[in-house]
């Protein structure tokens, strides 16, 4: 008996022990660790990337100066070390969104952001926000919302993340399965544009995409049809350099037919942008794909008026698509400067046309002395 009783303990023993092993892999499992990107849904419409270290090593004090007066003092301690909130800006602050299927409704998602120090953040906002102390839930911290249409904020080890959605219902879930996911569904893993965007090094960084997020724009802009658009995606940047804000936008179209770019400018255009610019914009257009497309959908519903292949007078005998055809398909506009002109130029301006000394001439000035050219 006494044997028995032992092999009995040791069993128990052997039980326990297990089931402690077993125990270890699930703490090494911990969702803790997944990186923020990862945790982004796989049905998410948008994406926004902001890097916020690069913007503030860019432009601090231009973004100081842009700041209205009264802020507390820990905003401008804040905009020098972010750490002092607790806040790590080494990873781009991140928002998502995703679209309902009620188009009506405003997409769900949230902004999340990496922390250096969790209870220095908590500490932060529960002091500017008035907010009590939070809930624990799966593991993270949950504050009560501050309102019905407010983000509800959660913290998590080392990052946080404050929700929204159209519904005050869905915020609570939408907020679980950011603080809970364990980067198996997340839109990185499945999205290839998505993916390649991410890589990316831009300032800000827009990625759209979805049928869900064009059927949610077209039913929140007037007399928008995007259904041409479904199964593609596109990216929007920003980058300041030297005093320059770059600004690009990509659309992947859904199928070869679409695609009316060239996806790119040439050096030999390039070349004729003055340095000293202020202002640069471009289209590099395949031409003869888009003059197809125009034939087939723009120009039939003018009927028999434009004949492409026809002589035209005004164009020296050349025909309209002659005279298409010259260009090749790249265009660019520079801005170097901006002048208003001088008003004594003008003739009679600042005291205008039908003043006391203008003669009784409309564009100012005495008779014989007329700025611009007569009528006709």
């Amino acid at each position: 008996d006494n044997q028995i009783a032992e092999s009995d303990s040791e069993t128990e023993n052997s039980k326990e022990e297990e089931e402690a092993k077993s125990a270890e892999p699930a703490k090494q499992d911990s969702n803790d660790n997944v990186p923020l990107i990862e945790r982004i849904p796989a049905d998410a419409g948008a994406v926004i990337l902001i890097k916020v270290n690069e913007l503030l090593e860019k432009g601090r004090e231009d973004i100081a100066a842009l700041l209205p007066p009264g802020l507390p003092p820990m905003v401008d301690k804040a905009l020098k070390d972010p750490t002092s909130l607790g806040v790590d800006v080494s990873e781009p602050l991140q928002i998502h969104m995703i679209p309902q299927e009620d188009v009506s409704l405003a997409p769900t998602g949230g902004i999340a952001g990496k922390l250096s120090d969790n209870e220095k953040f908590m500490n932060t906002i529960e002091l500017l926000a008035g907010l009590e102390k939070p809930a624990e839930k799966n593991g993270y911290f949950l504050y009560a919302p501050l309102g019905k249409s407010e983000p509800q904020i959660a913290v998590g080890p080392d990052f946080f993340f404050a929700g929204f959605a159209d519904k005050p219902k869905d915020k609570e879930p939408s907020i679980d399965q950011f603080m809970t996911a364990d980067g198996s569904d997340a839109i990185i893993k499945k999205q290839k544009t998505f993916t390649a965007f991410a890589k990316e090094t831009n300032d800000i960084g827009i990625w759209f995409g979805g049928d869900s997020i064009l059927e949610t724009l077209s039913n929140q802009i007037d007399n928008a049809n995007l259904d041409t658009m479904k199964g593609g995606s596109g990216t929007l940047t920003l980058n300041f350099e030297n005093g320059e804000m770059i600004g690009q936008g990509k659309f992947d179209a859904p199928n070869n037919e679409m695609v009316y770019g060239k996806g790119g400018f040439s050096d030999k255009i390039l070349s004729f942008s003055p340095s000293d610019a202020i202002l640069s914009l471009g289209l590099a257009l395949d031409l003869q794909k888009f003059i197809k497309y125009a034939e087939k959908e723009i120009l039939p519903e003018f009927g028999d008026d434009i004949k492409l292949d026809e002589p035209v007078d005004e164009l020296g005998g050349l025909s309209i698509r002659d005279a298409i055809n010259a260009f090749t398909g790249e265009f660019l506009i520079s801005l170097t400067d901006v002048k208003m002109p001088d008003p004594s130029s003008m003739g009679g301006f600042p005291g205008g046309p039908g003043g006391p000394n203008d003669g009784g001439n409309p564009f100012g000035g005495t008779e014989g002395d007329i700025p611009f050219p007569a009528p006709g």
